[in-house]
C-alpha cells in the first residue's frame, strides 16, 4: 500500500507544471477573475486597482498592476466587467485585457448567476538578460513573444442563508506566436 501511494503521488507530480499568474496573489480583490458569475453581483459599480511591487533591491523584481471594474446593467439581470493586467516577473512580461459577462436568474429562494469571461494576453520573454552556463543554447538566445486567448465559465448561487460557487477559470487557453494566424482549412 505504501508503494501504491508513492506511485500515485509521483504520477500526479509528473503531470504537473509550473506557472506564474500575477492575479493569483491579489485574487481576493478581483473576484470576477476566479468566478465570472460574480460580475455585477452587487448592485453598484465596483472598481478595484491593485499594485504589487516586490523585492525592491532587485533589478528584475516582480511588479503587477491590475485594474478591474464591473457593474450590473440597468435591468440588474445582466452584469458586465473588464480587467486590465500588466505583470513583470524577471525576464517575463505579461499584458492582458479580459471582458466579463453574467446573467442572473431569480428563483423563489435565491439568485443563480451564470458568467463567462474572454480575453487576450500577450507574453514576452526576453532571455538576453539571463546569465547561463551555456551561452550558445539556441532556446535561451532568442526572445519569445506569444499571445493567449482565454475563456472561462462560472456559476454562483446565493440566498439569505448561504452562497455557493463553481468556476472553470480557464476552459479555453489557446496560445499562438501570432496575434491572428490564418485558419488551416482542408478541402
Amino acid at each position: 500500500m505504501k508503494h501504491f501511494i508513492t506511485h500515485i503521488l509521483l504520477l500526479f507530480i509528473s503531470f504537473g507544471f509550473s506557472q506564474h499568474n500575477g492575479i493569483n496573489t491579489t485574487g481576493v480583490f478581483h473576484d470576477i477573475f476566479s468566478n465570472p458569475a460574480l460580475t455585477g453581483n452587487q448592485n453598484t459599480l465596483i472598481t478595484t486597482l491593485t499594485f504589487r511591487n516586490d523585492w525592491l533591491n532587485d533589478e528584475n523584481h516582480p511588479r503587477t498592476l491590475i485594474l478591474s471594474s464591473h457593474a450590473p446593467l440597468k435591468n440588474e439581470l445582466w452584469g458586465i466587467g473588464t480587467m486590465i493586467l500588466k505583470d513583470r516577473f524577471g525576464h517575463a512580461k505579461q499584458n492582458g485585457a479580459l471582458g466579463f459577462l453574467s446573467y442572473k436568474i431569480r428563483t423563489k429562494k435565491g439568485v443563480l448567476s451564470l458568467g463567462m469571461k474572454s480575453g487576450i494576453q500577450n507574453y514576452k520573454i526576453d532571455h538576453s538578460n539571463l546569465l547561463t552556463i551555456s551561452p550558445d543554447d539556441p532556446i535561451l538566445n532568442k526572445s519569445q513573444n506569444f499571445y493567449s486567448i482565454e475563456m472561462g465559465l462560472g456559476l454562483h448561487y446565493r440566498n439569505e442563508l448561504f452562497y455557493l460557487g463553481f468556476s472553470l477559470p480557464e476552459t479555453v487557453h489557446k496560445t499562438s506566436n501570432k496575434l491572428f494566424s490564418p485558419l488551416n482549412v482542408s478541402s
